[in-house]
């Protein structure tokens, strides 16, 4: 599937890249560590991924499609923190605005500055959208403007 943004799983998010490894890690059974897709872990699990109302995400992970709202906060990746590729509404950018701020805040205080490769992802898709206002735009220029070396 071409517009998978992520999955779903015990309560957290995950990216393509680390949700195999967090579900074999779960399931640390000879007889199913040795599939080496989550295709054939499900089929050992006899669940039906094609119908994902006959399953948990407790149990087994749900698709995170590109096109899916993310929540009132970026999704990202519970392994690795990689922010997944969803649809952000108001609530989800202006968190990611608020966590730009007081970021830029910490720096500018000689705080501690949070994950600058998440912060970083979003300052980018920031970037991007439409109908800013000033003082967005303006969070957004001078975060942008904190040299790259600096945390």
């Amino acid at each position: 599937m071409a517009d998978i943004a992520g999955y779903v799983y015990n309560a957290a998010t995950y990216c393509e890249d680390c949700i195999l490894d967090v579900v074999k890690a779960d399931y640390a059974n000879p007889h199913i560590v040795e599939h080496m897709t989550l295709e054939g872990i499900a089929e050992t699990l006899s669940i039906d991924t094609e119908d994902e109302y006959s399953f948990d995400s407790d149990t087994f992970p749900k698709v995170i499609f590109s096109w899916d709202e993310a929540g009132d906060t970026p999704d990202t990746c519970g392994a690795c923190h990689t922010t997944l590729d969803t649809s952000w509404h108001e609530p989800t950018m202006n968190y990611a605005y608020e966590a730009l701020e007081n970021n830029l805040i910490a720096w500018l205080t000689g705080g501690t500055f949070g994950n600058r490769e998440v912060l970083d992802e979003w300052a980018d898709r920031l970037g991007n959208c439409m109908g800013e206002s000033d003082r967005q735009k303006a969070i957004l220029e001078m975060y942008n403007a904190i040299p790259r070396e600096e945390n």
